[in-house]
């Protein structure tokens, strides 16, 4: 699967502003990595996403995000990249995040690489169907619209008591991340006032 693209990388996105409104981001938010470095099952259904979602988008670039805890194993957004590349995606349209360990350090890390590389017609999220409305929240919070790729359910996969635990987790960490969000908020707007 090649992806066409006008642009030879994101960053000539950037310097072609009458060109960026018509360009579309991907985000692919990471999952698991296998001990051997090899993607796990979410990942690649993530990675899949990315390019079916492409396959229907002009001039997309792609923002791959995600770290690594564990040492002798790739960052999440390597092997994405990897990934992606293997598929015909052109390096240089790919955007990386190899630092973030969890979801919210992840939409605020690439909220901040959307901001310094847009404005972009459209930002697109995959992830997993459990994990979209955490997302989509949180970039919103972040002054990012968002829209859900075109993600596979991986409920067949992980058998359907698994993946009710998986949405039932991802609500009660949307709810303590709102509130992360918000409470940086108010620190935030502290500290503006009294400078």
């Amino acid at each position: 699967m090649t992806i066409k693209n006008a642009y030879t990388d994101c960053q000539d996105v950037k310097r072609a502003k009458t060109k960026t409104q018509d360009s579309h981001l991907i985000v692919v938010l990471g999952a698991k990595v296998n001990d051997d470095g090899t993607p796990s099952g979410s990942l690649s259904r993530r990675i899949d996403c990315a390019l079916q979602t492409a396959q229907e988008l002009s001039d997309p670039c792609f923002l791959v995000s995600g770290g690594s805890s564990r040492t002798n194993v790739p960052t999440e957004a390597e092997v994405m990249q990897s990934m992606l590349v293997k598929m015909g995606v052109s390096e240089g349209l790919i955007l990386t995040d190899h630092e973030s360990l969890d979801t919210l350090q992840s939409v605020e890390k690439c909220a901040s690489i959307i901001k310094q590389h847009g404005p972009f017609k459209s930002v697109n999220v995959c992830s997993d169907l459990y994990h979209i409305l955490r997302i989509v929240t949180l970039f919103e919070m972040l002054g990012i619209m968002t829209l859900p790729g075109k993600i596979t359910s991986g409920r067949k996969s992980m058998g359907t008591p698994k993946w009710i635990f998986y949405w039932i987790r991802d609500l009660i960490a949307l709810i303590y991340d709102i509130f992360l969000l918000a409470l940086k908020d108010i620190e935030n707007k502290q500290k503006n006032s009294s400078s």
